[in-house]
């Protein structure tokens, strides 16, 4: 792949480091809510210091990732397969994004409140 250090992508590091720790105890719901905190505080301080949106939410859910596919590999205590590694940046991005609209709504572009609130609609009608 070519790339080093800061560089790399967190898909890759989280890939590489998920298929070298194949015993790992899996997430908790505790645990992902304390990493999703951990996320949103560190997108709504990216955010004071006017980094733009699309690199704090990447920034913000960077070490979630990294943890969830480093620490417990891909595992989740009420999951009978590990996590797909797509699916669970792209849910962390929308709980991110869900939790800034409470915790620093100011930082949140309407264009991006609108997504989410079309989004959230659209899994609350699936789930009917």
């Amino acid at each position: 792949r070519g790339r080093v250090g800061s560089e790399m992508c967190i898909r890759d590091r989280s890939m590489a480091q998920s298929r070298a720790s194949m015993r790992t105890a899996p997430v908790t719901k505790n645990e992902l809510l304390t990493y999703s905190s951990m996320s949103v505080v560190t997108f709504c301080e990216a955010r004071s210091l006017e980094v733009e949106f699309v690199k704090a939410v990447r920034l913000s859910i960077a070490a979630e990732v990294f943890t969830v596919f480093q620490k417990h590999g891909g595992k989740a205590a009420e999951l009978k397969t590990p996590l797909d590694e797509k699916q669970f940046i792209a849910s962390s991005q929308f709980r991110l994004v869900g939790n800034a609209l409470r915790a620093c709504p100011k930082f949140v572009p309407a264009e991006q409140k609108k997504k989410f609130d079309t989004m959230l609609e659209q899994i609350k009608k699936n789930n009917k």
